[in-house]
């Protein structure tokens, strides 16, 4: 067995440990050599994977003391998800498309387990968006993106919920990227028109104007960068020439 191989088979051992929680938040783990022996891998393989577990911020060495088990909250995942995302250099259209995925499923469950003092705060941010569609403040970004935080958050599922509080300032970012490319525009419009459908008890409706919202934005952006005002994507080209079939 080669060392890499070696390391690959440990570090599915740790992760087997951590998923079934024979290793939990807080525990002090066996040691290097008794893992070694129980794997039947060199102390040099068992080092390797745990450098690699640490880096993760999924265990802390203690000197003179051994490792421990992190508690893994957002903020120790955020450090591994964001700079992908951030040094990537994804385009405002393929954040959409991320969107577009998840959203319109949200709102879907969201109307299901929807509460009058949820509805309000939608319908709050409505308001502040039709307040500042035309002031050109960042306000309007602002309500934009609570309102489709709170339908995520509403969603009533902890792991979609989660990976929303990982990435929450990279969805930031592009929210006010892409509201500087496009603008208000028709948007207010289109959040009270999912708003009402939510208060209707139109879960199929809320879904499938969620996903036309998204499908023009990403739309708009598309006709914005071929007027010039382009954003690189990962690969070094134009949202603009990687998205010339969206819908509309």
């Amino acid at each position: 067995m080669n060392g890499k191989s070696a390391s690959d088979l440990v570090i599915n051992a740790i992760k087997e440990k951590l998923i079934s929680g024979e290793w939990k938040p807080g525990m002090k783990i066996a040691g290097e050599i008794k893992i070694a022996q129980d794997l039947g891998v060199s102390r040099a393989s068992v080092r390797e994977a745990m450098e690699q577990m640490v880096a993760m911020g999924l265990f802390t060495r203690r000197r003179g003391d051994g490792t421990y088990v992190n508690d893994v909250s957002s903020a120790a995942m955020f450090h591994q998800l964001v700079p992908d995302l951030m040094l990537n250099g994804y385009s405002e259209v393929e954040i959409l498309d991320f969107r577009e995925m998840l959203e319109p499923e949200c709102v879907r469950r969201f109307v299901q387990g929807r509460t009058a003092g949820r509805i309000e705060k939608l319908r709050e941010m409505c308001c502040v968006m039709e307040e500042c569609a035309g002031d050109g403040t960042p306000k309007f970004a602002e309500a934009d993106l609570k309102f489709h935080l709170m339908l995520v958050q509403g969603c009533g599922n902890p792991i979609i919920i989660k990976i929303m509080d990982i990435i929450i300032d990279v969805l930031t970012y592009y929210q006010y990227s892409a509201n500087e490319l496009i603008g208000p525009k028709t948007g207010a419009e289109e959040h009270k028109r999912i708003l009402e459908a939510i208060e209707a008890g139109d879960g199929e409706l809320a879904a499938l104007l969620m996903k036309r919202h998204i499908q023009r934005s990403k739309q708009d952006i598309v006709d914005r960068l071929k007027d010039g005002r382009a954003s690189v994507g990962r690969n070094g080209q134009t949202a603009g020439r990687e998205s010339q079939d969206l819908p509309v």
